[in-house]
Parts: structure tokens; C-alpha cells; sequence
């Protein structure tokens, strides 16, 4: 009776470094920043998130939604930087903002 190699039972795998390479998460990379970067410029009524919204369990929604292979450790503190990024880069002169944001800016200064 021989076994599969890369069919493991969790019993099997004690850490991260003994899964096969292959199912690990790669690095975070272009293609992730591209899309966290088309999902913050989405509405949020057409699936976008809220790159203001860090609470942790917002972080764990878009997690579990959009990258559900990443672990919250490792994916929640480079969401935060990635967004905060993003928000001032948004704010800056020059930067196109949302119809959202600009109700917002309309509401505040009331």
C-alpha cells in the first residue's frame, strides 16, 4: 500500500517548514500589491474594501475573502502599511478621490 507523498494528514505536518514549498504562500508581490491596490480603488458596493477601516476584524474579512492562503500574522501588519500608504498617498494633491470620500469632505466641513 503505497501513500501519496504530497497528501498529508495535518497529524503529519507539525510547522510551515515541513509543507512542501509548493503550497506555501509565496512572498507578497506585485501581483498581491496590484490587486489590494484595484480592490481599495473599487467601490465598496462593487466588492472594494475600506483601507480605512483596520479594525481587526475587517483585516480577517478581507483576508478570508480575497487572500485567504495568507496567515492573519503575517497579513494584517502589511495590510495596515499598504493601506496607510495608499490613504496618504490618496489625500495628496493632485489625487483622484472617490464619490464616497468626497461626501464625506462635503458632510464634515458642515
Amino acid at each position: 500500500d503505497t501513500a501519496d507523498p504530497l497528501i498529508q494528514t495535518e497529524s503529519q505536518i507539525s510547522t510551515m517548514s515541513e509543507i512542501p514549498k509548493k503550497y506555501k504562500p509565496q512572498k507578497w508581490g506585485i501581483r498581491d500589491s496590484d490587486k489590494l491596490h484595484y480592490l481599495l480603488n473599487k467601490p465598496r458596493s462593487r466588492g472594494g474594501i475600506d483601507g480605512r477601516d483596520l479594525s481587526k476584524r475587517s483585516i480577517e474579512a478581507v483576508r478570508l475573502k480575497h487572500f485567504p492562503e495568507r496567515e492573519y500574522k503575517n497579513f494584517a501588519p502589511l495590510f495596515r502599511k499598504k493601506c496607510n500608504e495608499w490613504e496618504e498617498n490618496r489625500s495628496k494633491p493632485g489625487m483622484k478621490k472617490s464619490k464616497d470620500a468626497n461626501k464625506e469632505d462635503a458632510t464634515a466641513k458642515s
